[in-house]
């Protein structure tokens, strides 16, 4: 997965008296949603009007390499590009309004030497987590399993034959 982030801000501190100085900035975060070199992500898409849900992947999405061989994409379910419903090709969009003001002061208190109060407030954006976009790009049609079962055989009491896990005592 590959993130792009940008995150410029200024900061002054202004003197207003002298026991008292403010601290005010602003920042913009932006980190855009993350998108895999091969663009193997998908996800259910639920249209409006409660349409039928539809698997979705990115456009221009290609199969995974897993240990040096590349797979084949999995046909057996029906899905669609992104830009069929009208989705970017990281299936969301950016956050483009993370403005972040931040204000600070700092006053001494008059008469009472090497006391300062200080106090500030701000506003900050962390970006998504990462398995939240790795879970995306193990679903189908880029990753398939089949369950294959191993029937381990026991006796049990009364001629029933059980998996393992069961327990004996049947």
């Amino acid at each position: 997965m590959r993130y792009t982030a940008l995150a410029p801000y200024f900061q002054d501190d202004w003197k207003i008296t002298p026991n008292l100085t403010l601290n005010l900035g602003l920042r913009y975060d932006w980190t855009g949603v993350p998108l895999s070199s091969n663009r193997s992500i998908s996800n259910l898409y639920f249209g409006p009007n409660n349409a039928s849900p539809q698997l979705v992947v990115s456009k221009g999405a290609d199969a995974i390499t897993y240990y040096g061989v590349k797979q084949s994409l999995f046909r057996g379910i029906p899905f669609v590009e992104s830009d069929q419903v009208g989705l970017p090709p990281a299936l969301a969009f950016n956050a483009n309004r993370n403005f972040a003001p931040r204000i600070g002061f700092a006053y001494r208190i008059p008469g009472v030497a090497n006391t300062v109060v200080r106090g500030g407030y701000g506003i900050f954006y962390q970006r998504d987590i990462v398995d939240k976009w790795v879970e995306a790009s193990v679903n189908p049609p880029f990753v398939r399993s089949a369950n294959t079962p191993t029937t381990v055989r026991v006796c049990c009491r009364r001629g029933i034959s059980a998996s393992r896990g069961v327990s004996r005592g049947l």
